[in-house]
């Protein structure tokens, strides 16, 4: 049974390294597609009121593609799962009785505790991939913001 904990153990550090890579790289991109943003609003004022100066700014594709990037990248940073009932989530994150947890998970066999680990790693790895999406079309879409502003749109 060790063996299976150290196992279970491993895997848990792995997909957490998963998540945290992903947070990392969406919160520097993040700051950049930000930085490129203001930059942007920064290079042609629109004049007079605030309307018009929202709308010369929306009139501009790359603007329009590095808001939208910025989107993914804060999406990629809030992804979030509903609630879920298996014993590892309900310890983790639910406020039910400690009692009542301990001694489901006390009464669990060996095999039912290897599922519950089983279904919460899905769990966790439905989250990376949700991550990963935002993360991947927020990039997509700030070099294509960057091109546009490039050739000057």
């Amino acid at each position: 049974m060790r063996e299976k904990a150290e196992a279970l153990a491993a895997v848990y550090q792995y997909v957490a390294s998963r998540l945290e890579s992903v947070d990392q790289r969406s919160s520097v991109l993040m700051v950049l597609c930000g930085s490129f943003v203001s930059f942007l609003a920064m290079g042609k004022p629109g004049g007079g009121d605030g309307l018009e100066a929202l709308l010369s700014l929306l009139a501009r594709p790359s603007m329009i593609a590095g808001v939208a990037a910025f989107m993914c990248f804060y999406l990629s940073q809030s992804v979030r799962i509903k609630q879920q009932d298996d014993l590892i989530s309900q310890i983790v994150f639910s406020e039910r009785d400690i009692h009542e947890l301990i001694g489901r998970f006390n009464s669990s066999s060996p095999e039912r505790l290897l599922c519950e680990i089983i279904l919460n790693q899905r769990l966790i790895g439905r989250i990376l991939a949700r991550k990963g999406k935002f993360y991947n079309s927020g990039a997509a879409l700030f070099c294509f913001a960057a091109f546009l502003r490039a050739v000057q749109l």
